[in-house]
């Protein structure tokens, strides 16, 4: 746990990134979230994005423990990384049916496959090119009961989704498409299903990969998804995907938000939060509602930022980026600063808040390019 919150510090006020990110990167790997760190902090599209390719990299190494990551960048590995799969195990999209019919549930066009044996796996993954059927403790875990390993297939007995439960906590572990991808959002319907059908099985998703796909998927279906399956779409989330709040009059979240956002981003009229609030990606509409309160810090970046009225913010406001609106009556407790890349910009962003009441500065932090 030590190492754990030493990693996490190293990536939060050492490296500058986002506790979300930290949190993802030893969601992936404990022991090398720092390596994943360090690529994320020299290219940040590859968050959360590219989950799938960092498993594959460390598949990869897993299996040549002699390769050092630090001699390696982020690119290089993944061009080894696939190379040496393509090598050991080319996945062939038009190589006939596979062999285990062992039906977990039935859902007609698809079903859910059990993995029980060696076979089985060794099956799953040479047809999906990931780590399932490599070294000996999948099964292990499957023998002991453990884990619950199901494959997703079409009616050619094709698989899609290879997914592995942890038992104990009913926690999906693993969320994998081929070479460790994130699977097509148009297949989480299924996942839906198998919830909905087996009370009980699954209580929770930690696998990155399941959440970039449903980030793909229309709002229909992942509002089927939060009917479902009450609870796995956490607070930080239902922003992320645009899933309404309900009872939020008289109430106070006591939650820290840390999103990294490419969406619109709309905080409800009346919302109360007991916590800081970081929403960070640029290419982004963030718009905060009516009446809302915030207890402590709030750092917004978007290129599209509107402030409603009456908002009352209990610590320091950050804007990056382009303030939309003349906010009425907004009140901060701290200081204002303002991150922009153009001096017009900044002086632009500041007339806007020229109303505001606050009790420290408006700072500027960054330099500009031109």
């Amino acid at each position: 746990m030590e190492r754990l919150e030493k990693k996490t510090n190293i990536i939060v006020n050492k490296m500058g990134l986002t506790l979300e990110i930290a949190k993802w990167c030893i969601s992936i790997h404990k022991k090398y979230a720092i390596w994943i760190a360090k690529q994320i902090k020299e290219n940040r599209e590859l968050f959360p994005q590219s989950c799938g390719d960092f498993e594959n990299i460390l598949d990869w190494k897993k299996l040549n423990p002699i390769i050092n990551l630090n001699d390696y960048t982020f690119k290089k590995a993944l061009r080894e990384s696939k190379k040496y799969f393509k090598v050991k195990n080319p996945f062939k999209k038009n190589n006939g049916s596979l062999k285990n019919e062992k039906i977990f549930l039935d859902l007609g066009s698809h079903k859910w496959v059990i993995l029980e044996t060696q076979k089985d796996l060794e099956e799953e993954s040479n047809s999906m090119n990931h780590c399932v059927g490599r070294g000996p403790d999948y099964l292990k875990q499957i023998e002991e009961k453990r884990s619950l390993i199901l494959s997703l297939r079409d009616k050619y007995n094709l698989p899609h989704i290879t997914i592995q439960i942890y038992l104990k906590n009913k926690n999906v572990l693993q969320f994998k498409g081929n070479s460790n991808s994130n699977p097509k959002g148009k297949y989480l319907k299924h996942f839906t299903e198998l919830v909905v059908k087996n009370n009980n099985l699954i209580e929770s998703v930690s696998d990155y990969s399941f959440w970039n796909s449903l980030a793909e998927c229309d709002k229909k279906d992942i509002e089927d998804i939060d009917k479902a399956f009450p609870g796995l779409i956490n607070f930080e989330r239902r922003f992320e995907y645009g899933l309404s709040f309900y009872n939020i009059e008289n109430r106070i979240f006591k939650e820290d938000i840390h999103l990294f956002a490419k969406k619109t981003i709309a905080f409800p009229n009346g919302f109360k939060l007991f916590g800081t609030v970081e929403i960070l990606g640029g290419k982004n509409h963030l718009e905060i509602g009516e009446n809302c309160s915030f207890s402590d810090n709030v750092k917004l970046e978007s290129d599209s930022l509107v402030i409603g009225k009456n908002i009352n913010i209990g610590g320091n406001l950050t804007i990056i980026g382009c303030l939309k609106n003349e906010p009425e009556n907004l009140r901060v407790g701290g200081d204002i600063t303002i991150i922009n890349t153009s001096k017009e910009m900044f002086e632009l962003n500041k007339k806007k808040l020229s109303s505001t009441t606050f009790c420290g500065k408006i700072l500027e932090l960054k330099k500009y390019e031109n």
